[in-house]
């Protein structure tokens, strides 16, 4: 299967309810990448380090999946980015708010 099938593939068994599904898509692998403090990350290496940090953090947050973390991540992520291009409305005071954290974004 090629990157891009298994890609579509990893999206459709999450949009199936498959808890254990992570798709390594932009939002996600900048992420990793910036967690790393690299510039990019494989994807195929992605999906394996969120799945770790699931590992980690399912005893903290035992209702956690795999896919509810890769969704966290990428609603963090496009939180970030939208920020970044909404800084010059902010800058003439038209704040949206204080950004989100990540933490917040997981359910306990």
């Amino acid at each position: 299967m090629g990157r891009a099938a298994a890609f579509h593939f990893n999206y459709l068994r999450i949009l199936t309810g498959d808890t254990n599904a992570v798709k390594a898509d932009r939002m996600v692998t900048r992420f990793v990448a910036e967690a790393l403090q690299v510039r990019n990350v494989k994807p195929e290496v992605c999906e394996r380090l969120v799945r770790e940090a699931f590992a980690i953090l399912r005893t903290e947050y035992p209702k956690m999946t795999s896919s509810l973390l890769d969704h966290a991540i990428w609603k963090y992520q496009r939180a970030q980015e939208e920020a970044e291009q909404n800084a010059c409305c902010r800058l003439r005071g038209n704040d949206q708010g204080p950004e989100p954290k990540l933490d917040q974004m997981l359910t306990k």
